[in-house]
């Protein structure tokens, strides 16, 4: 009778334990899901989102340090430690705040163009699984596939941009947004000559505008709409949670 008793117990006790670590579990998960890292417009950035754009920038960041304090390595505490007035983590999280401001201000604004619809990162990330989906379904069935047979998260979200901008730059273009002025043109050669080595002879002398003129062409527009974009994200209201973005920054450096 003890015996059935004491295993009762101890079944009771397991039970309850199964439902804590369901529990805790299932509370951890929720917290990890409501975190709010950076919110853009009053739009969230969710850790997926932003996971992406800090691993993005981090050989960047790693590359900065190394050049700029001529580091011949990254050793363990690297990320934490203080070159200047700003930790390599902190830089790394605002390089990959003003990419995402860009990205947002950027895909925001191609939601009006013709044919786009949801621009979220969200959504990108649904559409790249729905196209690799289709895309092992015809492997599996050996049909022809062009390019890849699976895009990454990376991959799929540079094509969708590379593709977007293109008709983003047009649209721009027909609004009179981005206008090539040759007079205007001329005055930024002048202006970004010496930053280029193409722009120079071997004997150090520049080159004509004519000749350079597809490239200041090229630069020029190029400008116009960075500057676009630019003042796009001058007018978003960014808030940003420091404690959960460090936090995220030393999970992926694991």
């Amino acid at each position: 009778m003890r015996k059935k008793v004491r295993n009762t117990i101890w079944i009771v006790v397991g039970a309850i334990l199964c439902v804590l670590v369901v529990v805790t579990v299932g509370i951890i998960m929720n917290i990890e899901h409501k975190t709010v890292y950076v919110t853009i417009d009053g739009k969230k950035v969710n850790s997926e989102e932003m996971a992406f754009y800090l691993t993005a920038n981090r050989a960047l960041t790693a590359q900065y340090f190394t050049n700029e304090y001529g580091l011949s390595s990254i050793d363990i505490g690297f990320w934490d430690t203080q070159y200047g007035d700003i930790t390599p983590a902190e830089y790394l999280v605002d390089k990959a705040i003003g990419q995402l401001q860009y990205d947002r201000a950027f895909f925001n604004d191609c939601e009006k163009l013709d044919g786009v619809g949801e621009t979220s990162f969200e959504s990108i990330i649904a559409d790249m699984q729905q196209e690799n989906a289709s895309r092992a379904e015809a492997v599996k069935n050996h049909q022809t596939v062009y390019g890849v047979t699976e895009y990454t998260t990376s991959t799929y979200f540079d094509y969708v941009k590379s593709n977007l901008m293109i008709k983003h730059k047009e649209y721009l273009g027909s609004k009179g947004v981005i206008v090539a002025d040759e007079v205007a043109m001329k005055s930024y050669y002048n202006e970004v000559r010496d930053d280029y080595a193409l722009f120079k002879n071997k004997d150090g002398t520049y080159k004509s505008y004519a000749d350079v003129h597809a490239k200041v062409l090229y630069l020029y527009t190029e400008n116009q709409y960075d500057s676009y974009i630019t003042k796009l994200m001058e007018k978003q209201i960014v808030n940003r949670n420091d404690d959960a973005l460090n936090d995220l920054v030393k999970s992926i450096e694991d």
